[in-house]
């Protein structure tokens, strides 16, 4: 994963908030902060995973969670 800390600024000629967030970004296309999984309520969820880096219990700042889509696969010549 990637952690980048940033603000929120709803627009460009507002001011930028003064809290600041933890932004994590998948790392090539892996997440092992949170697992994907059947919900109980419909379809699918995604639920939290301790790791070095996060500990959900522990918070130290707000987290946004950003999904970007895996890296393509760079075409090799044959």
């Amino acid at each position: 994963m990637c952690i980048i800390y940033v603000t929120m600024q709803p627009h460009l000629d507002s001011k930028a908030g003064s809290t600041v967030y933890a932004l994590v970004l998948p790392f090539r296309g892996e997440w092992d902060e949170v697992k994907v999984a059947p919900s109980a309520l419909e379809g699918f969820g995604v639920y939290p995973r301790n790791t070095p880096r996060v500990n959900w219990a522990d918070i130290k700042e707000p987290l946004l969670l950003c999904a970007a889509p895996p890296p393509h696969a760079t075409p090799t010549a044959s």
